[in-house]
């Protein structure tokens, strides 16, 4: 469905704002990232045509990448502005907008192409694939900056990242609707949303160390940080992802047929959510910090800061609105240090309630 073909018109709403108590940062190169994905962009041609193109110029990819990484070195920042690209990209290209429409065995096949060419970095095999010379780009890129071990965490991402898209698109391709706990895993992973904030713990020189992976408690902020990034997006662009992701559902959806809610309710309750969660991060956090503080504050601030900017970012870009609505649909309350009053129990969903155990906020089993 395009946006000229929509049954039923989004009324307007005020949106509350998103709560978030810690001030966004933005990197002194931004605009030199803004510079290096532009060109990456154009080198690899990561766009079918000149609307995709402009949608990635929209997209302010590099912007994006200072918002998400204000700490790093420059370096590491212009890594992170191609890949958001090459990300934005894909699911545009590759996955969302293909000219013979969803289809996952040629989607496999991409997949199996792309990581190849970025895993074997002595000889790329698929030379002809844009997506995978791109990717490999960015893989030896890490390489060169904080070693092959790194480069090598990040690829492992990249196969995650890739096969749970095809999931994805299986279950659209089956007209699928998704139950809410099979919602809530998807969006953890859909669009790279696992990805991002994992590649900045890397491009900050951290790495994905041992101990953090072995600790559930932050599994559980990163899990936390994953979902917010695609459910915060869902509520911002409501009415562009309904009528411009095929046979899908956003957060809003599965919320108003889980609970039986109004269109507004849903929108509250998508909010209420994202406040749940992040009330609990900052409870996590702390204990965390408190029982060893120099081993956790580098996941702690890399997880926040990212969470912070990406608020900056999306609240703040055109790429997820349909014209029609940047005046009429929704006014934002952007994001501040004030929530609304929130329920400290774990959220009814089983995929995710095991978060608070985490917290000791629930008898753990």
């Amino acid at each position: 469905m395009t946006p000229k073909q929509r049954a039923t018109p989004t009324p307007p709403i005020d949106v509350p704002p998103y709560y978030w108590p810690h001030p966004a940062a933005k990197h002194p190169d931004t605009e030199e990232a803004r510079l290096v994905a532009n060109d990456f962009l154009d080198r690899h041609r990561l766009y079918a045509d000149d609307s995709m193109r402009h949608k990635q110029l929209r997209t302010e990819n590099g912007r994006f990448a200072g918002y998400a990484m204000p700490a790093a070195v420059k370096e590491a920042v212009f890594i992170y502005a191609k890949f958001t690209v090459w990300g934005f990209a894909y699911d545009d290209e590759v996955l969302d907008e293909r000219p013979t429409g969803i289809d996952t065995t040629a989607t496999a096949i991409d997949n199996l192409r792309i990581m190849r060419t970025a895993e074997i970095t002595e000889y790329p095999p698929a030379l002809t694939h844009k997506y995978g010379l791109a990717l490999r780009e960015i893989r030896m890129d890490i390489d060169s900056l904080y070693g092959p071990e790194a480069g090598q965490q990040f690829i492992d991402l990249m196969y995650t990242y890739t096969a749970m898209e095809l999931n994805i698109m299986a279950m659209r391709q089956a007209r699928h609707r998704p139950t809410i706990d099979e919602y809530l895993t998807c969006r953890m992973y859909q669009g790279g949303a696992h990805t991002y904030p994992s590649l900045a713990i890397i491009l900050n020189g951290h790495g994905l160390r041992p101990e953090h992976i072995a600790d559930r408690r932050v599994r559980a902020l990163r899990e936390i940080v994953a979902l917010l990034g695609g459910w915060t997006n869902d509520i911002y662009a409501y009415s562009y992802e309904r009528d411009n992701v095929p046979a899908w559902a956003t957060a809003i959806d599965i919320l108003r047929d889980t609970h039986g809610y109004t269109y507004p309710q849903g929108v509250r309750a998508a909010m209420d959510v994202h406040d749940r969660c992040i009330l609990l991060f900052d409870r996590i956090s702390d204990q965390l910090l408190d029982d060893d503080h120099d081993l956790y504050a580098p996941v702690v601030h890399t997880l926040r800061d990212f969470h912070g900017g990406h608020l900056a970012w999306v609240t703040d870009n055109t790429r997820y609105v349909n014209k029609q609505d940047l005046s009429d649909t929704y006014h934002f309350g952007g994001y501040g240090p004030t929530t609304r009053p929130a329920d400290p129990a774990p959220l009814p969903y089983p995929y995710i309630s095991w978060w608070w155990e985490r917290n000791g906020t629930t008898t753990s089993g």
